[in-house]
């Protein structure tokens, strides 16, 4: 999805089948997906990230998921585009860090991280969180946040789009990831 590539495991070289097992293609292609994800872990076309912080475990979860599909159901990827970063368990939490290190999203991963439940809306260019969505809103008032983080990005400048996110739980202020 977000800055993952594909590197096969099996191709021709010079016109023989050779296998590609040796750690130096694999470092190199471990490479690739970091310097993808530094660069943009979403589309530029995109205006606002919602980040969801979900985990198996989580019983808000299991409320606030469907309740973020029925949001995003018709609503249009390129105002919106939906990034779920899972913290089930170490390989997922490693996952999840992997696609946002190195983007304007490691802020926003960083102040919400061992938070789950919520889902943070973010400028795409330039990572400030605008506003959360939490499991007591209705898909229509999360539809109604989300326009209204659109019309933010669109209409404020970098540094000035946040009116104190109140919906949104403290953050690990101090925290940062660079």
């Amino acid at each position: 999805m977000f800055g993952q590539g594909i590197i096969p495991k099996t191709g021709r070289v010079m016109g023989r089948s050779r296998t590609f097992r040796s750690s130096a293609v694999f470092a190199m292609a471990g490479l690739l997906g970091v310097c993808m994800a530094a660069t943009a872990p979403v589309s530029a076309a995109q205006e606002v990230v919602l980040v969801n912080f979900t985990s198996e475990y989580c019983s808000v979860c299991k409320v606030l998921d469907p309740r973020l599909d029925q949001a995003m159901a018709g609503y249009d990827p390129a105002r919106v585009a939906r990034l779920e970063l899972d913290f089930t368990s170490a390989e997922t939490s490693q996952a999840a860090y992997d696609r946002v290190n190195g983007s304007l999203l490691a802020n926003p991963y960083a102040d919400y991280l061992g938070i789950t439940g919520i889902g943070v809306l973010v400028a795409a260019d330039s990572g400030e969180t605008i506003e959360c969505l939490v499991a007591a809103m209705s898909p229509e008032v999360m539809r109604t946040y989300m326009d209204m983080a659109v019309e933010m990005v669109r209409t404020r400048p970098v540094g000035g789009r946040s009116d104190g996110a109140v919906m949104c739980p403290s953050t690990n202020k101090g925290v940062r990831i660079d």
